[in-house]
Formats: structure tokens, C-alpha cells, sequence
């Protein structure tokens, strides 16, 4: 882009903040139907680190000093119908996903993301993480797998939210290299939006993103403060 736009790579790097401050993707409407949760963890690799954060890393098991991802998922329909024969494109419902980047796993953080995010109600499918244990208390129908035993127990699975995070893992060690924990969660909303419009085309994408920049405005000051870049 700075090449092309005859720009410094600072500018340019500022204008793809920009472009997916656009697309961050949100609604009122809560997800229904049925709703896979799983969270990931962002950060260098162990092996990689200086002893003392390694140390911690290793006693922390891989979560100490990464930056936690939630991300809940709407699934949609199977690419084939109950006869096996593929849906025609126009009967296919994709998934969508909702993410964000949280502080912590605790059991207040998750379940108030998921109940603000997900219709009462709503059959969740978790992992076997304690955190998500209330959820059934909170008036939603909970199962979970758990993965140290299998990965699906019928339709128990966060499969999908796997999958995502297969994208996720490939976007930042393939393409990015590296990112600063500040600067995350706008690299997941652009994983989302592509996600999320993958059934369109380009031209469409464009134009559905076009339609998001009003009232929208990044400042650089105000989303790229210096201090928060040097941690």
C-alpha cells in the first residue's frame, strides 16, 4: 500500500487500521439458534521468550502473557440436506461469528460476554472449561465436550469456533508476524468481517463495507497513542 500510494509505511499501516475500524461488525440482534463458544490465547511462543516470562508461561500452561480471544458462534446449516444432496447457494445459511478480545477466562468475564451477546435461552456448546459451567444457571441450555477425552459428542462440538481460530493462527503467524496486544482486536474484527461476508463476492464486500464508514472516525491520537505501542 505504501509503495502503491506513494505514502510512508507508517501512514499506510495507520490506513489499514482505519479500514478495519470499518469493518467491525455489530448489531442488537442477539444470535439464536445454536451457539458454539470457545476462547484462544494470542502471543509468542515459549520456547521463544526470555527464562523469567518462560517460567511463567510454562506454570501459567501457555496462557501467561498472551491476550485472550472469545469468540461465539451462530451456526448455520450443513452444505448438504437431510437427503445428502447439496443446498443451492441461495439455501445456504453460513455461520457467523462474534469476537473480542477479553482480560481474563474468569466466570464473570465469559458468561456477561455471552449474555450480552447471545439470546436467552439458546442451546451453547462449550468446552469442558469451568468458567462456562453457570451458564446453565443463567438461563441458557449448556453442554460441553470435554477435549481431554473426545473432540464431539453428536452435535457437542465447538468445531466451528476451532476452525476460526485455524484462520485466526494463519492470519498472525503468515501474514502479520507479529502484533501488539494494543493493535489485536482490530485484526480479529477483520478475520470476522471476512468470515462473516465469505458467501459474497469482492465487489459486494466493498460495498457493504462502504456502508459502514458513517459515523466513523479514527483519529490517530486518539487509537494509535505512542506509549501504548512500546509495550
Amino acid at each position: 500500500m505504501a509503495r502503491s500510494l506513494g505514502i510512508t509505511q507508517k501512514t499506510a499501516w495507520f490506513l489499514e487500521h482505519r479500514i478495519r475500524h470499518i469493518l467491525q461488525t455489530g448489531s442488537i440482534a442477539k444470535m439464536t439458534g445454536t451457539v458454539e463458544v470457545d476462547e484462544t490465547f494470542v502471543g509468542g511462543k515459549a520456547k521463544n521468550m526470555h527464562k523469567e516470562r518462560k517460567e511463567r508461561t510454562i506454570k501459567g500452561r501457555g496462557a501467561s502473557g498472551k491476550t485472550v480471544v472469545l469468540g461465539i458462534l451462530e451456526r448455520g446449516n450443513t452444505q448438504k440436506d437431510e437427503n445428502g444432496k447439496y443446498r443451492k447457494p441461495k439455501d445456504r445459511i453460513y455461520s457467523q461469528i462474534h469476537t473480542c478480545v477479553v482480560p481474563d477466562t474468569t466466570e464473570k468475564t465469559l458468561c456477561d460476554e455471552i449474555k450480552t451477546t447471545v439470546q436467552e435461552g439458546t442451546e451453547v456448546f462449550t468446552d469442558a472449561h469451568k468458567s462456562y459451567r453457570a451458564l446453565s444457571k443463567e438461563g441458557f441450555t449448556h453442554a460441553f465436550v470435554d477435549h481431554a477425552i473426545r473432540y464431539v459428542e453428536g452435535r457437542t462440538h465447538t468445531n466451528g469456533c476451532e476452525n476460526f481460530w485455524g484462520l485466526l493462527d494463519r492470519q498472525m503467524h503468515g501474514t502479520h508476524v507479529f502484533c501488539f496486544p494494543v493493535h489485536l482486536f482490530r485484526y480479529v474484527d477483520e478475520l470476522s468481517y471476512r468470515f462473516n461476508y465469505r458467501s459474497g463476492t469482492d465487489l459486494t464486500r466493498f460495498l457493504s463495507a462502504t456502508l459502514k464508514t458513517a459515523g466513523k472516525r479514527l483519529t490517530y491520537k486518539l487509537y494509535f497513542p505512542l506509549k501504548s505501542c512500546r509495550h
